[in-house]
């Protein structure tokens, strides 16, 4: 009898953290960023910036993402490179809201590339830039602190973009963003 209700015990412990679990309806989230960025020149140039996203979910498991994201580089004799992005797509939760929530998503839409060079030694400055269609497929890991606050300590994302394409041939860039922040989650989802 004492093993029996020891293992009650035991399962209704278990099984207490996924009472609590509470899906938020809208998640708005802010954060750093560092993009290893393979610029259409040829070369890599590392970029912190920023991210900001809202997320509106539609079951427990998937939501609908909006994101923009803002990168910023100085390289001597190079000039200044900026690079923002809004896009939009799924953001998938395989194992719902917990304590710890792991995601992924897969998100598509506008990237502008700007790259500005200073004059000199006698050459004047100049100015690049150009629209793409920017995708980005990513995970990441929210953290639940208290209330409606979490703390996302990690995020990848693969981010894949064509600027400046002059022939129909030239290789996209292969980006690769880390990101941290926080999320403010609100209302609950009653799916």
């Amino acid at each position: 009898m004492k093993k029996f209700l020891g293992l009650l015990v035991f399962a209704a412990l278990c099984g207490t953290p996924a009472l609590a679990q509470v899906t938020p309806k809208i998640e708005l989230s802010a954060g750093g960023a560092f993009n290893r960025f393979d610029t259409p020149r040829g070369y890599y140039l590392d970029m912190p910036g920023w991210t900001a996203s809202a997320n509106y979910t539609v079951f427990r498991w998937l939501s609908g993402k909006v994101e923009a994201s803002g990168d910023y580089g100085r390289r001597a004799l190079v000039g200044t490179t900026s690079t923002y992005n809004l896009l939009a797509g799924p953001q998938f939760f395989p194992f719902r809201h917990h304590k710890i929530t792991p995601w992924g998503e897969f998100l598509f839409g506008e990237g502008y590339y700007r790259n500005h060079v200073p004059a000199v030694a006698g050459f004047p400055s100049a100015t690049f830039s150009g629209y793409s269609f920017t995708w980005e497929g990513g995970m990441g890991l929210d953290w639940r602190l208290k209330g409606h606050w979490d703390l996302r300590p990690i995020e990848f994302d693969y981010v894949s973009s064509k600027y400046l394409a002059t022939q129909p041939n030239q290789l996209r860039q292969s980006n690769y963003r880390l990101q941290i922040g926080v999320v403010y989650r609100i209302g609950k989802h009653g799916l």
